[in-house]
């Protein structure tokens, strides 16, 4: 009789397969224990212990695709990322020796952290390049107001300064516009950096 992979209800739901099962645990947090999806009460008492049991045994090791009941897909959706997919791989392969769950755990948790270190990087090169980017504009925008300030304070025949802007004034207004120019170039290639 064919039962669901994560609370064992009879029937046949929907079948995924074990890469996204792997990424919705490892990659996303997917817990079933906690989302009040399994019913074994042994597993309801040690929480920790099966939770990690399950997830280096038959999460990390299993090769086969996985039937989930539609009670369990609901909650599973938002771990999962795009549509899920079976293989037909339909015998499952998993080791009981804990060395060996132990060892496929750890392999599953660093790929996934590169993973989640290659994003992160991606976002950190992105967010160095816009503040990069940003403080050379305003670098610009502000070396050159400054200028203009400063001829305007000093010869005001040349620019038809009527007002008399005095040097002080344009230092007060203008000179903070370069050095924040300055402050995000230098946040940006910082972040380049890493």
């Amino acid at each position: 009789m064919t039962v669901c992979d994560i609370c064992s209800a009879p029937g046949i739901g929907t079948v995924i397969s074990a890469e996204n099962m792997r990424q919705a645990v490892f990659k996303n947090g997917f817990n079933p224990l906690s989302l009040g999806l399994v019913r074994d009460p042994m597993a309801r008492m040690n929480k920790t212990e099966w939770y990690e049991g399950w997830k280096n045994t038959i999460v990390a090791q299993d090769t086969s695709d996985w039937n989930i009941c539609s009670n369990c897909m609901a909650k599973l959706k938002a771990y999962l990322m795009g549509t899920p997919k079976p293989t037909g791989v339909k015998k499952a392969t998993v080791s009981a020796n804990p060395i060996a769950s132990a060892l496929a755990g750890a392999a599953v948790k660093e790929k996934y952290a590169e993973e989640r270190m290659e994003g992160a990087s991606k976002l950190n090169r992105l967010t160095g390049y816009l503040l990069a980017t940003g403080g050379l504009l305003m670098l610009g925008v502000g070396l050159m107001s400054f200028a203009g300030y400063m001829i305007a304070a000093l010869d005001p025949t040349l620019v038809g300064n009527s007002q008399g802007i005095g040097v002080e004034t344009t230092v007060i207004c203008i000179l903070p516009i370069p050095i924040i120019g300055i402050v995000l170039l230098r946040s940006g290639i910082s972040r380049l950096r890493n």
